[in-house]
């Protein structure tokens, strides 16, 4: 799922028949900064409707044509990512 579509009837529709391949929008980690917050805060979003949709995710960080010459972005979105999946 993009970052534009609306999660929660995706996550409903898809249900346990499919996997949900969610795709974060990539200025989270091509801005100036890195909004940590703001990265759990969707990331939590996404796997809670998830969860109350009976719906299989995961994460997908792409189209990333730049980080602004802080590849630590990418680490601190993947951490994030990871204490999010993990509950």
């Amino acid at each position: 799922m993009s970052p534009w579509v609306e999660e929660e009837r995706g996550s409903a529709e898809i249900g346990g028949d499919f996997l949900c391949s969610r795709k974060p929008n990539p200025f989270s980690v091509a801005k100036d900064g890195f909004d940590a917050a703001t990265v759990q805060e969707n990331s939590h979003n996404t796997r809670e409707l998830c969860v109350k949709n009976g719906c299989p995710m995961e994460y997908i960080h792409k189209d990333i044509s730049s980080v602004r010459y802080e590849p630590t972005h990418l680490t601190e979105w993947a951490n994030i990512a990871m204490q999010v999946v993990e509950g």
